[in-house]
């Protein structure tokens, strides 16, 4: 693997993944900002600071000297919370007039569902995290879901996968961002989710993120990155139609890890140096 992120290439991936989110659909009228939950707001505060410094920290240090439990926890937590705020719905409403929505309309329609398609899209952060982290086996929940894939879509198909899905992995904690000095020194911090209980969280397509995901040449790893960015696009759209998306921690987040996705995009298609 490379080493050190090149600092024009990431700055112009982080340029690029903000240009796409912010242009959206030019139907898209936003929806203004309503009141979110605490839990919810500190998930979003948490992520966009810890994201941010992810971010930072791949312009220096390679992907193996990441923190990819975080990545994962904070980019699984993020897509649950979204998910609750209807965002499978509405971009089942824009598919007709937003290219982003409407291709991952037909992706989950054939893969068998919303469940499916957000198990697959996401399967590359449970791989990143087999192809960096010694002690993924035992991060892993093996708690089998009520999610199978059908092995026949556009996804699966290609890719070879057909089961039932696992639980998430076991999340990460973070530390409160809304919270002091010395509490942050003291309390051990909150779990980003519950595997088999936080509602609409992806599950892990097991046969794909550990088998096939550590068979695969840099080329499909890249793919599935790529395909994982163009989601969180199109994700991004869905929530400007809700009370998320006049927040400012969920643009932040949504630009951030649409640039992490992209430069690691990068990594695996060998345009890094």
């Amino acid at each position: 693997m490379k080493g050190r992120m090149n600092r024009r290439v990431f700055t112009g991936s982080l340029i690029g993944a903000g240009a796409a989110l912010a242009t959206g659909s030019k139907l898209i009228r936003p929806v203004r900002a309503q009141d979110i939950d605490g839990w919810t707001q500190k998930v979003l505060a948490a992520a966009a600071r810890d994201m941010s410094q992810t971010a930072d920290a791949l312009l220096i240090y390679p992907p193996e000297s990441i923190d990819w439990q975080c990545v994962t926890s904070a980019s699984l937590a993020f897509m649950a919370i979204a998910r609750q705020f209807g965002s499978d719905d509405i971009m089942n409403n824009l598919s007709g007039v937003d290219d982003g929505c409407n291709n991952a309309v037909q992706i989950a329609i054939a893969e068998g569902g919303w469940d499916q398609y957000w198990a697959l899209i996401t399967a590359p952060l449970e791989g990143v995290e087999a192809d960096f982290m010694a002690n993924f086996d035992q991060i892993r929940s093996k708690i089998q879901s009520d999610t199978w894939i059908n092995g026949t879509g556009p996804i699966s198909g290609i890719t070879g996968t057909q089961g039932y899905c696992e639980y998430a992995p076991w999340a990460g904690g973070f530390e409160d961002p809304f919270s002091d000095d010395f509490t942050r020194a003291t309390v051990n911090g909150d779990p980003w989710y519950q595997s088999t209980s936080t509602p609409k969280l992806p599950r892990a397509p097991i046969e794909l993120c550990c088998i096939i995901w550590m068979g695969w040449g840099t080329e499909d790893k890249c793919k599935a990155f790529a395909r994982l960015k163009d989601a969180t696009i199109a994700l991004s759209t869905a929530l400007m139609f809700t009370p998320l998306g006049a927040d400012p921690d969920v643009k932040k987040v949504l630009v951030v890890l649409a640039a992490i996705y992209t430069i690691m995009t990068d990594f695996y298609c060998g345009k890094l140096t």
